[in-house]
């Protein structure tokens, strides 16, 4: 049997970032949070996407093997916007950055509207998430024939979705821990959002 940790400490690392994310916003605006945010991410991932696509150019020029990408798939890697028009990844991580980064507006949202500490705001947002992952896995087969375009994009959101709602249950723990919320209310968010999640999943997958 094989035990593959990778998806567990990208799990962790998720659950960690609802932590985290909840005490960079609560120490400063949601202005300085993005812009610092854009530098932490974007010029670090640059350097090392571009050094990792260089390599592959070298071991493709040196093995006379045709190398598969172009300047455009560099930029959409690099842009971290790719998912959004059915670009596939050219690394292993570059889906977790994606993931990240659309959790960051999710919680930006949530501040500015001063709904960081609301109950009933995250309640919600999620049953809507699982909405959205039903009506799209429901939908798929009309919306791929007809309005493909907008399939990929639904598709992006319900795949951001299940990643949301996974990241949430770490600002839960954050409300508990600035004793926001008292255990019995932390403990109901905490099993309201996991189930939510569970059925975000089922919804996606059908």
């Amino acid at each position: 049997m094989n035990f593959d940790l990778g998806p567990y400490g990208v799990a962790i690392f998720f659950l960690i970032s609802g932590f985290v994310i909840s005490i960079s916003l609560q120490r400063q605006s949601v202005h300085q949070f993005a812009v610092k945010r854009f530098f932490k991410i974007w010029p670090a991932y640059i350097a090392g996407f571009s050094v990792t696509f260089f390599m592959i150019w070298m071991y493709c020029h040196f093995t006379g093997t045709a190398f598969p990408y172009n300047g455009k798939d560099w930029l959409w890697q690099i842009s971290l916007l790719g998912d959004w028009f059915s670009k596939p990844g050219i690394d292993g991580i570059v889906w977790t950055l994606q993931a990240e980064l659309k959790f960051y507006v999710f919680m930006c949202l949530i501040f500015a509207l001063k709904k960081e500490s609301s109950r009933n705001a995250y309640r919600i947002v999620s049953v809507v998430m699982v909405i959205w992952n039903f009506a799209v896995i429901f939908g798929q087969d009309y919306l791929i024939l007809h309005h493909l375009h907008f399939y990929r994009f639904a598709a992006t959101v319900a795949s951001s979705n299940i990643n949301i709602l996974f990241m949430l249950l770490g600002v839960y723990f954050y409300r508990y821990y600035t004793k926001e919320w008292s255990l019995k209310e932390t403990t109901v968010m905490l099993i309201e959002g996991y189930l939510l999640l569970i059925l975000a999943v089922v919804g996606w997958r059908g």
